[in-house]
């Protein structure tokens, strides 16, 4: 039993799935980079003799940073909608800025 699937031929007609993911991998391009160059990384490294321990851990490590990328890009987005929303119902809110108060002065020395 093979774990994965066999190569699909290259002339047939693209799936359904593969359609969706190639709408998703160019509406990311960040993300269409990464994976190509994870996938680059993994063959020259397998070429060159790694082993499969080897390239487990280096898939993990790149999978890791890709996973890092996503979320940090999901929060920041979501972090910008939300600044967004509370401006729009609120146009008197104010942004990071200084602060203009340095805090309340004590009433003298104690005794």
């Amino acid at each position: 039993m093979r774990d994965q699937p066999a190569p699909e031929d290259p002339s047939a007609p693209i799936t359904a799935a593969e359609s969706q993911l190639l709408e998703r991998l160019r509406a990311n391009p960040v993300v269409a980079a990464r994976l190509g160059a994870i996938m680059d990384r993994f063959e020259a490294e397998v070429d060159a003799g790694m082993d499969a321990h080897e390239a487990e851990e280096m898939v993990i490590e790149e999978l890791r940073g890709l996973g890092s990328s996503l979320l940090d890009g999901w929060a920041g987005r979501t972090h910008e909608a939300t600044v967004d929303a509370a401006r729009e119902a609120d146009p008197s809110l104010v942004g990071h800025g200084k602060k203009n108060s340095a805090g309340i002065r004590p009433s003298g020395p104690s005794k």
